[in-house]
């Protein structure tokens, strides 16, 4: 094989490689220019998306920040409501205990006024009693003084008549 390649140089003489290796060139060239302008187009295209995706972030980050505003004032609002709610409950259980309290003071206070009443009764009954205990002991006193004096008298009398 080498000995027909030789043959077939011969017959044809020396080619010249300056030619082919100028278009050689040329396209090596040619692609390593085609490669540059894919690489730029590439590299813009990747900036392209790079701020596209930094627009729709910065999109969607407004757009959550308003929905989280929204969110934060919904429970601002509820809170508000339940604080309401709350102290109007706390409004009416103050009222309900001070009138349970009002209500049972009063009773409490009536019932020392009869257990005072009852007990000024009591004392006075005791008191008529032992007033009369005492009215009854001045009259036998004064009833045994009377016959006492008498029967003194009647010794002084007899006494005197003989």
């Amino acid at each position: 094989m080498a000995d027909e390649l030789r043959e077939l140089i011969e017959k044809l003489g020396k080619p010249d490689p300056t030619a082919n290796v100028l278009e050689h060139v040329r396209l090596i060239a040619e692609g390593l220019s085609n490669e540059r302008i894919a690489s730029d187009k590439y590299n813009e295209a990747q900036n392209r998306h790079v701020l596209e995706i930094g627009a729709l972030r910065s999109e969607y980050e407004e757009k959550l920040a308003a929905e989280a505003e929204k969110r934060r004032e919904s429970i601002r609002v509820i809170d508000a409501k339940s604080i309401e709610l709350a102290d109007t409950k706390l409004n009416n259980l103050g009222e309900r205990l001070q009138t349970q309290f009002t209500s049972g003071f009063l009773a409490i206070g009536n019932q020392i006024r009869a257990i005072e009443q009852n007990q000024f009764l009591a004392q006075g009954e005791k008191s008529q009693k032992v007033e009369a205990r005492q009215q009854n002991q001045w009259a036998l006193g004064a009833g045994l003084t009377a016959v006492g004096l008498g029967i003194a008298f009647a010794a002084v009398v007899i006494a005197l008549a003989q």
